[in-house]
């Protein structure tokens, strides 16, 4: 048996290069995501801790795209999305399950979502291949993204039936324990350079993501979007006003509560039974506002395409040159 290498963000650095890029104001971040003109390829992770309003409505300020989670009561959950106000860049997400066909028949009748998510922990399954087809069937001019999995043969799988974006990561989010339970995961930067090899529609890089500077590396090796739960959860917004405020270790520090989707509370919140556990609650430090980390983001990748000479964020994948680090 022959064993490879797992590579991760932290195992590659961007070789800086040449450059005629002047300022770092004349590079060009914003793009196109399944025909929606977004600011920059990035968005915001489907937990419930984002899905609030305040960051739905910051997300269409910005032309930012959010997933919106679907752990909370199937009821609840759909009155969300009727009332939601800010269709243009959120994307509902779904599982598996007729009860979702049923809602989404409803919500289309009223709301005209064009782009849904089928979220599943491991997408490179049979069965969710076969509810792909059905959802596909009944709504064929929705355009689906589907995750998550982590090798060529998945990606090449859920292109072949239809899907429109996939959202590619196992086990590398913050909050995730599946590593831990299961011993499954594999580095983002191997998981990302064995899925462009064959992929033929756009790849969300989701997990993993700890600073600007992996979204850089995520979107120079190759990704149309980086999807990132942890540094929006670092932003005001994210903490819940019902929510007591949760002091840091450092005086006048304050953490926003942050869980992911296979965790107890979130599964809870969702009236689903509490087994299968492999997400945490955690703490994570309040560092500015929505808008400030948008800058954040914005500064990073400008900055990053000027040490590659790069004038627009499109070509960054084609111009970027990577070293492993010892």
């Amino acid at each position: 048996m022959i064993f490879e290498r797992s590579l991760n963000y932290d195992d590659i650095q961007i070789v800086p290069q040449y450059s005629e890029i002047k300022s770092r104001s004349d590079v060009v971040l914003g793009t196109n995501f399944l025909g929606k003109q977004i600011s920059i390829p990035v968005s915001i992770s489907n937990m419930n801790v984002l899905s609030n309003d305040r960051i739905i409505k910051k997300s269409h300020e910005h032309k930012i795209p959010i997933f919106l989670s679907r752990m909370k009561p199937i009821i609840e959950y759909k009155k969300q999305l009727l009332q939601n106000e800010f269709i243009e860049y959120s994307i509902p997400s779904i599982g598996i399950g007729t009860k979702y066909i049923k809602m989404m028949e409803e919500v289309l009748s009223f709301r005209k979502y064009d782009i849904w998510l089928l979220d599943v922990s491991h997408a490179n399954n049979l069965y969710v291949i076969d509810f792909f087809k059905d959802i596909r069937r009944i709504f064929p001019h929705i355009k689906f993204v589907v995750g998550n999995v982590a090798t060529a043969d998945g990606v090449q799988r859920l292109q072949d039936v239809g899907v429109n974006s996939i959202k590619i990561g196992i086990s590398g989010g913050y909050c995730c324990t599946t590593k831990n339970n299961t011993g499954v995961i594999r580095g983002m930067i191997s998981t990302i350079l064995d899925c462009i090899e064959v992929t033929n529609v756009p790849l969300i890089a989701d997990g993993n993501i700890r600073g600007v500077n992996d979204i850089c590396k995520a979107v120079a090796i190759g990704t149309e979007l980086v999807m990132s739960g942890y540094l929006w959860a670092s932003t005001k917004e994210c903490a819940d006003p019902k929510e007591p405020l949760y002091l840091g270790p450092s005086i006048g520090e304050t953490c926003n509560k942050y869980y992911g989707n296979a965790s107890t509370i979130s599964k809870k919140e969702a009236g689903q039974e509490i087994k299968n556990i492999e997400g945490e609650t955690k703490f994570v430090k309040v560092t500015g506002s929505f808008d400030d980390m948008v800058i954040k983001i914005k500064d990073g990748l400008a900055s990053c395409c000027s040490y590659c000479n790069v004038r627009d964020i499109k070509n960054l994948s084609y111009n970027a040159k990577f070293e492993t680090i010892s």
